[in-house]
Order: C-alpha cells, then structure tokens, then sequence
C-alpha cells in the first residue's frame, strides 16, 4: 500500500470520526462515574476462548476481536458477513454459491474448492466442513475471531486464524423468545425457541428459523426480479444438555437446514484492449468498476444446500483437570446448475435447437438484445455472443460439492489453579465427498441436476469431471503455559496432523451427448456420441489407451508449533510476542484438469517464449503459513479507552490458489500453489466510552503483500497476493437514550473501508487469450481489480427488558462496488459480480418466561 493510499485511508477515517463525534450529542455528568467504570468494564471483561482455556479479552495474549450478545443486535449482525466487514485485518466473498463462502485473515485467503483457511469453532466443537460457516446466525451470543495461524490449538485448516461461535445454552427455568424481520427485496425473517429444565439434571432448547429475500438483482430478459440472487432458508436446531453426575457433563446438538438460492449471477468484462483500439470499442477493454451490470440469462439458477450436524460433546472432571471427548457427524448436500459461460466458443453452433432460437433472436432483435461489445450477425459463426446468454446456445454448467463425515476428540485439560496450565490429547476424523463438474447442452426441454445425462435427456452432457475423494485425518496435540512470575507468562503449543487422501473416478470413457457440440460449429461427434473426435473428459484424449481414469493417493503431514511470551507490567497492559506455524493440506483437482487445459491452451506463450501456463497437475500440495506477531493491548483512563495493535510478518509457502478457467471445454475450476508469498502488516483497534450513554470504536487493518514466486504463472512475481484488501478499516458510535424507566433508544452507525484488491496473480500483465489466433489480439489486465469503497450502516433500536424493536439499514448511501471479479486470462477477461447495493428493513422481538 503506497503511503499516498495509507493517508487517503487515514484522512477519510478521521473524517468519519469527527461526523460521528458531532452527531451525536454528549452529556456532561449524566451518570455516576461508577455506572459509567461498570459499564465499560462489563466490555473489558468479556470472557473469551481463543486459547482453548478462559480468559478475559484484554489479558489474552493473541488478537482478537469479540462480539458479545448486545453488540450482535444493535450492529445487525445476522449473517457472517456482517461481523467480517467490522473485524481489522478479515475480508470475505460470497457470491457463486451459498456455500461460497471464501474469508481471508491477514493476506491467507480460504480459497474454492480446497481447505477452509479458517477454523470454525461451534460452542468448542471444531467443525469439519466449510460451508456450514454461511448460514443464519442464529442464537449466537458470542462471536470471537481468532487472527494469525492456530493449528498448534485449532489443528486443521487454522492456517490463518479461528472463528469462535458460541450459542446460548438451555436456561434453567421455561423462556423462550419470537422474532420477526421484514424488508427491501422482499427480505422476510422469523425465528423462535424455547428452553428450560426437563428434570433436575436436564436441560433442552430448541430453535427454528426461516429467512428468504427475494434479492436485488433484476433479469431484464425474463422481466423478473425475484429469480438471481434470491434466497430461502429454513432450519432447526435442538439441543440437551445432561448432567449426568456431579462430575460428568454431557452437551448433545443437532441442527437441520435447508437453501434454495440463485447462483452464479456474473457478467464478463473483457480486457481486450488491440480489439479495442482495432473496432474503437472500448467496451473490448472497460473498467470493470465502471461495468453497467445486465442479466439476460434465460435459465434459471438454482443453487440448493441440505445439511444436518450433530456433535457430542462430554466432559469430566478428573480432580486434577478434565477430560473432554468429542464426537461429530456432519452431511451437507450443496449443488447448482445455472446457464453456461462459453457461449463465445460456439460450442453449440452446430446443434439444431441452438440454431432455431439464433434464428428466432435475429427475427425479434429487440427482445434478444445483448450488451456492447458482444453482438449477433447474420451468419452465427460470424457472432460474439456472451456467457449466461439469453438463447440456448449457451448451455448449462452444473457442480456439486456432497461432503459426509465424523470425527472423535479427546483431550485432557488441567484445573487450572496453579502456574503451569496444560492440555494434552488427540483428533481423528473421516471425510468423504463427492465433486462433480458437468458442462451441457440445452435442449429447451427443461433440466436434469445431476452430473451425467445421457443424449436421451433434456442437458445432455458433455464435459465431466466425477470424482469421490476420501480423507482420513489424524493428530495429536499438547500444550502449556506457565506463569514464570506475576507478570510473565511462556506458552508453547505443538500439533502433528497428518492427512491421508485418495481420489477414485466415475467418469466413463464416451464422447459428448449434445448432438452438435463442438467448437466454433464443428461436431465432436458427426455421427453420434459412439464416434467422437474427443471423449467426455479429455484425460482419455491424453490417455486413449486406457479404459478408466486411474486413483489418485497422496499423504500430507505437518508439525505446527507455536511459542508465545507475555508480559503484564500492569493490570492494563498486555505486551506479547509470538511465532508459530499452520497447515492446509494439499489434494486433488478434477481428474482429467490438466489435460484439458493443455488442449485447449497449451501453445499459448507471451513474447520470451514463457508459457501462460506452466507446471501444470491434477494435485494441489500443502499449504503452510509460518508468522511472528508482536501485539499491546492497554486500558487507559480507568478503562474508559481501550487500545489494542499488532504488527505481523508472515512466509506463507505453496498457497493455495482458486483459477478459472472458460472455454471450447465449457468451465473449470482449478487449484494452484503460489511457491511462496510475503504478507506484512499492522492492526489497529480502539474502544472509547466516554460516558455511560456513549461508545465509539474503531479499527484498521493495513497489510501489504508480495508474491515471490508462482510455477504455474512465472511472469506474476512481484505482483500483489489475490483477495487481499489493502486495508480494510471500521469506525462506529453507539448511543444509549433512555427515554422513560423502561425503555431505551440505542443508535449505531458503522463505516466500514475496504482498499484496492485484486483477484488473481495476473494484475498488470499483457497475455495472449484463446481468441488472439482469430484476432482479437492479447488481453490486458491492468484495470481487473476493485477500488477502493466505504459504506455505511444504521439502525436505531428500541430496548425494554422483555422486547425490542430495530430499524436498519445496510449500504444506508447505495455505494457501488464490485463483489468479486474472477480474472480469466486465457478468456481474455473477468467475470463479475455485483454487490448487493442499499437494503433496510425493521425487526422485533418479543421475549417470555424465565422468571
């Protein structure tokens, strides 16, 4: 981040802080000062987990921001997304899939179609698969982020931090409570629960919502607003909670949930800039952030998930410490099919269908128009049609991610209550998925979800990638901490894991199912799918020989230790330093990934000879992240302010990669490791609460990135690391009227900044596409990334002990920034995604019982 950024940075977070100071009024002597010095100790001393043990947020030694219940309500923090844009140092994407949620901590992105990044820790049960993070908050209390590598603690997939979910437990006497939301888009919420004893040593809850908002994004083709980015979820947890002996606890939950959503609501933004200047279109090369957005797609999207979980969790207590045993079972169902990208390949020239709906379109240009600088002509193959178009000829793209599983815990943990605190145990776990990647024709006749559909069904398929994927996971785990005086603590923490993984195929050796596929107008298979020109997944084009694509099997180990040194010169002040390691374990791409791609752009190569793509695999390697931090955190003015920084130096070595890639194939998404990565930076955060009525607090988060080396694109090093934010920074106030004995009037407004990001290795580089060898010259990506942008929340809050009534607002000013833009360089440009834009709505809740 250039110095010139960091002051713009600064400047508009001063701005902001001098509007918030000024509008909202303060009070002299409006309260004791010990209503006040309560007050924000309650903050102060929020109970948190981050290390496996409690501790009060402000003497834990590790950075880490909290959300306590209060918070959660008046910041309208309803779904993950919410609490990132408030965090320093966190940014998250969501926007293929319900399931896509991808956080990045510190410069170490989660990534598509690999590990999770980020551990999710559910009422201290770690959960095995990533996509159950993107789901309702609902009847969350607590929310911790955990920030810099965890795997010595949280073991797998803590490569960049841990994400703390705590929700509230059964009560001891009948309660129970009713919500209800409404707003912008047809945004429609409920929820409900009940909880209290069953016996003496029982104790139960359960909880049901329903939330569906039909979405922002408007299809001009098909005239309907509800049917892109919509939404509909609906689930049910229960809990019980035993005490089955004056030392033995049992916890047991389960959870159902089920989506329906629209996906992969993208447009292109093409950076052909010879094309450009060649036709004096600058359509052929725009700014991405400028990008007018139209959806024309004629298919419906439908994105579904389907996922239940149940944990065990038991502990006991041991005298000298306790034993807790963990046990987990997990099954989520996650597909969606929606209209085709390779349009501009022509892939179904050639079929009749196809060629009737072109005809028809050419016949009634008005309803079929498409957005500069794609265009119909008379002869189809002449045409330049979009991806997601609103014909046929597109055909449909369909994935599935089905991921089944359990694991086992065990650990023994000390009492506590003496210097030296330890824990000791291990973790097992067994994970089955099943991915699929399928590319169709469109036949007009409706759609079949499912990966292979023969030339008999309505989207016969032509491209398949099939594959199960089974993983075995073991560690072993210990840590200790010791007090060597009052005011120094040393902490070491070690975890070996070990992942062994194999992969087996489903794909069968045939040719392409659409009658007239092939690129540009020319079939695959002239006289059927018996006699084609290539099979259905090109690794048998590689390997004609063979009659199955072969297993795949691959071990991934790891040590990952960490050290931390504390020192407590006072009771408000904390100094630390710590240095330790997290792990990603590698695995497998789509069978069949590399040989496709060779096919296709294998004899691409800039000016030197250097090949677009280079060192390509069907595997994908471990990820391994080695940071040093060195954090304050203080209480000044008899805890009126506090003050929390960090800085952080981490060598994040074969990172893990997302790549798209669009063409005569259909679509495909691979993984790559980037050898070695530089991220650097410092976070910043503050809490002030100058009277009882009044916070204000804020953060910024600044990290600066460098690739130092990339295999697969050598031309990229010394570029920017993708999805990493410059910065990213929140500031917000909250103000408490009490407006009679009973009833208050709570404001909050939140600024959140988000800095310049780019989205793939490829920032400012020239490279030859598939279309240069007709013509179309090479593409640029100079201008492929998001600026900067800021927005801001609002809601206004109405308290009393047993209800609450809130009007908010998200985006409150209608900012427009891009969502994400998926660089496709051998394409020759982006897709991208929208952000949602302003949106506000009103919530209450009633809540009974629990006297």
């Amino acid at each position: 981040m250039t110095n010139q950024n960091i002051k713009r940075a600064t400047t508009k977070l001063m701005v902001s802080a001098a509007a918030l100071l000024c509008s909202v009024p303060v009070y002299a002597q409006e309260a004791p000062q010990e209503a006040e010095k309560a007050d924000q100790n309650a903050y102060n001393e929020i109970i948190v987990t981050a290390r496996q043990r409690s501790e009060t947020l402000q003497d834990v030694p590790a950075s880490v921001t909290a959300f306590v219940e209060s918070e959660i309500q008046t910041a309208n923090i309803t779904r993950p997304a919410d609490f990132i844009g408030l965090t320093p140092g966190l940014s998250q994407v969501q926007t293929v899939e319900v399931g896509d949620l991808q956080v990045n901590i510190r410069g170490i992105n989660s990534g598509r179609d690999t590990e999770s990044s980020v551990a999710l820790i559910v009422d201290g049960v770690l959960v095995t698969n990533p996509n159950a993070l993107n789901q309702e908050l609902d009847n969350i209390v607590q929310i911790e982020v955990l920030k810099g590598p965890q795997g010595a603690l949280y073991g797998r997939n803590a490569l960049a931090g841990a994400i703390i979910l705590t929700t509230r437990t059964p009560s001891d006497s009948f309660q129970g409570f009713l919500k209800a939301g409404a707003g912008r888009h047809g945004l429609l919420s409920a929820s409900g629960g009940i909880s209290g004893p069953i016996s003496d040593r029982v104790k139960a809850s359960v909880n049901a919502y329903r939330r569906q908002d039909d979405g922002s994004f408007t299809n001009s083709f098909r005239g309907c607003d509800d049917c892109e980015n919509f939404i509909e979820e609906t689930g049910v947890t229960g809990r019980l909670m035993i005490e089955a002996s004056d030392a033995v606890d049992l916890d047991v939950k389960a959870r159902y949930s089920k989506i329906k959503a629209g996906g992969v609501t993208f447009n292109a933004s093409l950076a052909l800039t010879d094309t450009a200047t060649a036709f004096n279109n600058p359509d052929f090369f725009e700014d991405p952030n400028q990008h007018e957005f139209i959806y024309l797609n004629r298919n419906d999207p439908d994105n579904q998930q389907e996922s239940f979980n149940i944990s065990a969790k038991a502990n006991v207590d041991l005298g000298f410490g306790d034993l807790t045993v963990i046990g987990t079972y997990n099954d989520v169902k996650n597909s969606f099919i929606s209209a085709g990208v390779s349009n501009s390949f022509g892939i179904y020239n050639a079929n009749s269908v196809c060629q009737a709906e072109y005809a028809a379109a050419l016949a009634n240009p008005t309803k079929y128009a498409v957005p500069s600088p794609f265009f119909f002509t008379p002869n189809i193959a002449n045409s330049f049609l979009p991806p997601y178009p609103n014909i046929t000829c597109g055909g449909y793209q369909y994935q599935q991610r089905d991921q089944r599983d359990w694991s086992l815990e065990a650990r023994v943990t000390s009492s506590g209550d003496g210097a030296l605190n330890w824990m000791l145990g291990g973790y097992y776990a067994n994970i089955k998925r099943h991915l699929v990647v399928a590319y169709g024709g469109d036949l007009g006749t409706g759609v079949q979800q499912k990966g292979f559909v023969p030339s008999t069904g309505p989207n016969p398929t032509d491209l398949l990638y099939d594959d199960d994927l089974y993983s075995n996971v073991y560690a072993g785990f210990a840590n200790a901490a010791y007090d060597i005086n009052d005011n120094v603590e040393a902490a070491v923490a070690v975890r070996y894991d070990v992942e062994d993984r194999r992969v087996s195929n489903n794909v069968p050796k045939i040719g392409p199912q659409t009658p007239g596929f092939g690129a540009f107008g020319t079939p695959a298979c002239p006289s059927g799918p018996a006699n084609c020109s290539y099979y259905i997944n090109p690794f048998y084009n590689a390997n004609p020989t063979l009659s199955a694509i072969p297993g795949r099997s691959k071990s991934f180990q790891q040590l990952q230790p960490k050290a931390t040194l504390t020192w407590k010169p006072s009771s408000d002040l904390t100094v630390f330093g710590s240095y330790g390691y997290g792990f990603r374990s590698g695995g497998f791409n789509s069978s069949g990934t590399t040989a496709t791609l060779v096919q296709a752009f294998g004899n691409l190569a800039l000016p030197d000879g250097t090949r677009n793509l280079n060192g390509l695999s069907d595997d994908f390697k471990k990820e391994v992240s080695k940071a040093a931090e060195l954090g304050i955190k203080a209480k000044l003015f008899d805890g009126k302010l506090t003050v929390n920084g960090a800085l952080f130096h981490t060598v994040d070595i074969n990172g893990q990669d997302f790549s798209f890639f669009a063409g005569p194939f259909g679509s495909l998404r691979v993984v790559t490791n980037i050898d070695k990565a530089i991220l650097k930076g410092f976070e910043l955060d503050f809490r002030l609460k100058p009277s009882s009525r009044l916070s204000i607090f804020g953060g910024v988060g600044i990290t600066d990135s460098e690739i130092k080396k990339y295999t697969t694109r050598p031309y990229t090093v010394g570029n920017k690391v993708p999805y990493v934010p410059s910065y990213n920074a929140n500031l917000g106030a909250e103000y408490r009227l009490p407006i009679s004995n009973s009833v208050d009037i709570v404001t909050r407004v939140d600024e959140t900044f988000v800095g310049k990001t780019w989205f793939s290795p490829v920032q400012e580089q020239i490279l030859p596409n598939f279309f240069t060898a007709f013509g179309f010259g090479r593409g640029d990506f100079s201008k492929q990334f998001r600026k900067p942008y800021a927005q801001t929340n609002l809601s206004i809050t109405a308290q009393a002990e047993n209800w609450d009534v809130s009007l908010w607002s998200t985006n409150l000013f209608d900012k427009k920034f891009l969502a994400e833009i998926i660089p496709a360089p051998e394409f020759g440009g982006s897709f991208i995604h929208d952000s949602y834009g302003r949106t506000f709505g009103v919530r209450a809740s009633y809540r009974f019982g629990g006297n």
